[in-house]
């Protein structure tokens, strides 16, 4: 027992007159807990989009586009069927993962999707070039949104296209 009060007395003398803040405020505790719930929740896609990145000569930091730049992150395959949106496409147009996987991008355009801006991102994508756009775009609700994307072509380290990359947020 007198070791334990040894073990007492010498870490409040070590705390007492430590230098740093002796508590820690409540709020800084929730900043960071926003920010492991948000490195959470993103978990999945940070893996498999490692995973399909593996092919490509593309480097990104996708946790900042996720995190910071807030952005939904969409793949397709060279004729342009989705393989992979992240999980927060939800948020931004209230499809999930699963409904738009297969589906062709065009399925989040309307009748007010501006055909101008549209055949600018199809004559990109046929010459396989870089494109950044803002296109009116229809949620699963019907209602719209300005869609901000900047859209690439990816390719294997051969140079073979594999797949396009879209970075999109909803536009100011």
């Amino acid at each position: 027992m007198g070791d334990l009060r040894m073990y007492d007395s010498a870490a409040a003398n070590y705390y007492n007159s430590a230098t740093v803040s002796k508590v820690m405020p409540l709020l800084s505790w929730n900043f960071h807990i926003e920010n492991y719930n948000t490195m959470i929740s993103f978990k999945e896609d940070l893996i498999r989009l490692k995973e399909l990145g593996k092919k490509w000569s593309l480097e990104a930091d996708f946790l900042r586009e996720l995190t910071v730049d807030k952005m939904v992150i969409v793949i397709t395959t060279p004729e342009l069927s989705i393989v992979y949106a992240t999980h927060n496409i939800f948020q931004m147009n209230g499809y999930a993962q699963d409904e738009v996987v297969g589906a062709s991008p065009k399925m989040f355009q309307g009748k007010n999707t501006c055909p101008v801006v549209s055949n600018k991102i199809r004559q990109a994508v046929r010459q396989e070039l870089p494109f950044d756009e803002v296109v009116l775009n229809y949620r699963k609700d019907e209602s719209t949104y300005k869609c901000s994307i900047k859209g690439m072509p990816l390719y294997d380290k051969k140079g073979v296209l594999v797949n396009y990359i879209a970075f999109e947020k909803i536009a100011a």
